[in-house]
């Protein structure tokens, strides 16, 4: 804060010093280039009327200086800010991506899993299938759900 407050008064001291160079510049022009008095009678004993434009000038030249100083603190916080928001979507982003690994990795280890399974009731149905004993599956209503090649032949 103390040295947002330097700055502030630096760019005050620019803006007068803006202004008192505007000063003699203007006392400048007004004698050696239009003539109309002395250097020194036009810098230090100017006409109300060249006081008061080099006030409202200076007082321009401060209140930018102030505008300035304002937009430039305003537009570094923007800028803080944005990096804090992409620090914290970068750290969002990571973890998410862990979570979608870890997510990953379990449906590949389900996957796996089902794989495995169904190779065991291939081999098993296969098995009952072939089976040289007869294998008939019935329901508790005596309904036959199953009945293998044995039975068939058994049975006809």
């Amino acid at each position: 804060m103390q040295e947002q407050q330097k700055k502030f008064g630096g760019m005050v001291l620019m803006g007068i010093a803006l202004a008192v160079l505007m000063w003699v510049l203007d006392a400048a022009i007004d004698s050696f280039i239009l003539g109309l008095v002395g250097f020194g009678e036009t810098l230090l004993n100017p006409t109300p009327k060249a006081i008061l434009i080099r006030l409202v000038l200076g007082a321009l030249f401060v209140g930018f200086g102030v505008y300035a100083r304002h937009i430039i603190l305003m537009r570094k916080a923007v800028e803080e800010e944005l990096i804090s928001h992409r620090d914290r979507l970068e750290e969002m982003v990571a973890e998410r991506t862990r979570e979608l690994r870890q997510a990953n990795e379990e449906l590949e280890d389900e996957i796996a899993g089902r794989i495995k399974t169904e190779q065991s009731l291939r081999l098993f149905s296969e098995a009952v299938k072939e089976a040289a004993d007869g294998i008939q599956i019935v329901d508790l209503e005596g309904r036959v759900m199953y009945s293998n090649r044995a039975v068939q032949r058994m049975y006809g």
